[in-house]
């Protein structure tokens, strides 16, 4: 797959092997957030922190899963992402180098708020 942007259209176009290209808004919206998250994250020269919330929006799980590997296999970063995801959360459980955090907003008898935040691997 390449992407290619056009001055002429002003947009990125995709190219899939030697088919025609054509633009990115025709592909579905679980690859064209692959494609988007994963741009950044392929052109960082030096180790980068990324933060990326609801990835899985409009995402097939076998696109989730390709995410993670990416994401593992581009070690050099790190990433702190925000989901509900369940097949995230089950990707994130069999390896050793992701760690998951629940946040929860609690609330005390003045109504003051603070945030709790808890290691949650062993869900």
């Amino acid at each position: 797959m390449t992407l290619i942007p056009s001055l002429e259209t002003k947009c990125v176009e995709v190219q899939i092997g030697n088919a025609p290209q054509f633009p990115i808004y025709h592909l579905g919206d679980g690859l064209q957030t692959i494609i988007i998250i994963t741009f950044p994250i392929f052109m960082a020269d030096e180790p980068t922190l990324f933060f990326i919330e609801e990835p899985d929006l409009a995402m097939h799980p076998s696109m989730q899963r390709a995410l993670i590997q990416i994401m593992l296999e581009k070690s050099q970063h790190q990433y702190f992402l925000t989901t509900h995801s369940n097949h995230f959360l089950d990707m994130a459980l069999e390896s050793n180098d992701i760690s998951i955090f629940q946040v929860q907003k609690e609330t005390n008898n003045t109504q003051e708020s603070k945030f709790k935040i808890s290691y949650a691997n062993n869900l």
